[in-house]
């Protein structure tokens, strides 16, 4: 897990994402503690806010280019690992769920 979160900030930097690249590194920090970890994947900073990690779309910060195109396919498979880790840890977040389902259409659609 810390692999992909540390890609996964390295991505949001990239593309200017400062707060959530922040929320990814606080979570980074929580994964020694269960309970914090816990609170911080379940949270509207991941999920459930138009500010959260999963509302970044790198393909449309970056005006569409085939590497922001990259970017935001990278970003969703990113989230997903994430998503997965979370089932594996029992940490339930509805919402995740639902955008998770999402991702995986938008990806096998290769969108």
């Amino acid at each position: 897990m810390e692999e992909t979160l540390h890609e996964l900030e390295a991505l949001l930097r990239r593309h200017g994402c400062v707060l959530q690249a922040n929320v990814v590194e606080m979570t980074r920090g929580a994964l020694p503690s269960r309970a914090r970890l816990r609170a911080i994947l379940a949270s509207d900073d991941w999920w459930g806010s138009e500010d959260s990690v999963a509302e970044v779309d790198p393909a449309i910060r970056g005006g569409f280019t085939p590497e922001a195109r990259r970017d935001a396919r990278r970003l969703r498979e990113l989230l997903l690992a994430v998503h997965d880790f979370m089932r594996r840890e029992g940490i339930e977040q509805p919402l995740a769920d639902l955008l998770c389902a999402e991702f995986r259409k938008w990806l096998a659609s290769s969108l």
